[in-house]
């Protein structure tokens, strides 16, 4: 007897449990976006080049179900996710998530049992319009080549991630032969060896990179430390300052925490140069006496009990978050 809803309980649980699982892994992938930043030696851009994951389990959830407004509902849970996470992104990773999810669904509108090249076509937009939808919302790239070049490394990385990698985790699970034997094992063995290897990376992101409760100072100083919070209680103080940057923004409040200058007393830095490093692989670098002129930073306790650096009147991006360590070149 066929069901009087459009979506099955299957359907609805798919979309759930694969965009709520895609939400909490997405600041897996802003680690791996940042770690190949740093391979690259640019601060920024690079990381594009990991995006298409972003999509891959809007997709995904898509072709398990084959109905539309399957990519909306799993785009709007998967930003929701990402929201309640902590995700730097704040509320805005609803919004822009749904924007990209509109587009696979325009895409797949009237098409029944879209193909392997349609799912790289439609992987390459829905990636590449994350630089869209920054452009549009904040003017986030002045320079255009700079914009078309970025866009180009998302839209690459939506066919290879977003499309071709979906599409071949749909075959594996689905154990859909739609090429030749020889081809398709091959495709097998690479499809379950990138997912291995991602969840791997997965684990150790999880368990295996360091973790909020101790702050390391490091490198070139007298004294390396691992900073406790408790430790420092009697020494906290109270700034009032607000948070301006191109993504976000807090209004005036409280922060309390120990200032920075305490703890550059006691490690003794012989550098001048600082690196404030997450543990996201998300890194800062400041001089030294900058700050300390400055005279109101501190490193406080977040409401995820993480270390975060509170940089006033500096960018949004320079109030480091997740903050495992800072470390003296």
């Amino acid at each position: 007897m066929a069901s009087k809803y459009y979506f099955s309980t299957r359907d609805l649980v798919l979309i759930a449990v694969i965009s709520s699982l895609g939400g909490v892994l997405s600041t897996y992938v802003g680690y791996l976006g940042n770690m190949l930043n740093n391979l690259m030696g640019v601060p920024f851009g690079a990381g594009q080049f990991m995006a298409g994951l972003h999509i891959f389990w809007i997709m995904l959830v898509y072709g398990l179900t084959k109905k539309k407004g399957t990519a909306l509902m799993a785009g709007f849970l998967k930003g929701f996710v990402e929201f309640l996470s902590g995700g730097k992104l704040g509320i805005l990773a609803v919004a822009l998530t749904v924007f990209q999810a509109a587009i696979i669904e325009i895409s797949f509108l009237f098409i029944s049992n879209p193909k392997t090249k349609m799912y790289a076509i439609v992987g390459g937009l829905s990636t590449a319009a994350n630089i869209v939808f920054f452009q549009l919302v904040f003017v986030t790239y002045d320079a255009w080549p700079l914009f078309l070049a970025l866009s180009l490394v998302s839209f690459v990385s939506g066919i290879l991630f977003a499309g071709l990698f979906s599409r071949s985790v749909l075959e594996v699970i689905l154990d859909e032969k739609v090429e030749k034997e020889r081809t398709y094992g091959i495709k097998k063995i690479v499809t379950l060896g990138l997912i291995f290897s991602l969840a791997f990376g997965a684990i150790y992101y999880q368990f295996g990179t360091p973790d909020g409760d101790v702050l390391n100072i490091t490198g070139n100083v007298e004294n390396e430390l691992s900073i406790n919070y408790q430790d420092y209680e009697d020494k906290l103080i109270v700034i009032n300052t607000e948070m301006v940057g191109k993504y976000q923004y807090e209004p005036p409040r409280d922060y309390e925490g120990i200032p920075f200058g305490i703890l550059m007393d006691e490690a003794g830095p012989n550098g001048v140069k600082m690196v404030a490093m997450a543990s996201d692989a998300y890194e800062v670098e400041f001089n030294i006496q900058d700050l300390m002129d400055m005279g109101d930073v501190i490193v406080t306790i977040d409401e995820n009990e993480d270390f975060r650096l509170i940089v006033p009147g500096r960018e949004a991006g320079e109030w480091v978050r997740m903050l495992v360590e800072l470390r003296i070149e």
